[in-house]
């Protein structure tokens, strides 16, 4: 788990996409919490308006609370 700004908290992941950084805050960070390395998770995802991490390129998916 990693803490991202405006209190925002990620896991990076592998996807059919490639590369993603799951994020959220608040509710959405306890639920990534639980998430133990390697897990397989299902999540909303609609293609549009993709936005990457700046560092690794991944595409955000940002998970509402």
């Amino acid at each position: 788990m990693i803490q991202l700004p405006d209190f925002h908290s990620g896991r990076y992941g592998c996807s059919e996409i490639g590369l993603v950084l799951v994020s959220g805050k608040y509710q959405a960070a306890d639920y990534l919490k639980s998430c133990e390395s390697g897990s397989l998770i299902s999540v909303p995802f609609s293609g549009k308006n993709l936005m990457r991490d700046k560092k690794s390129g991944a595409i955000i998916i940002d998970l509402r609370s």
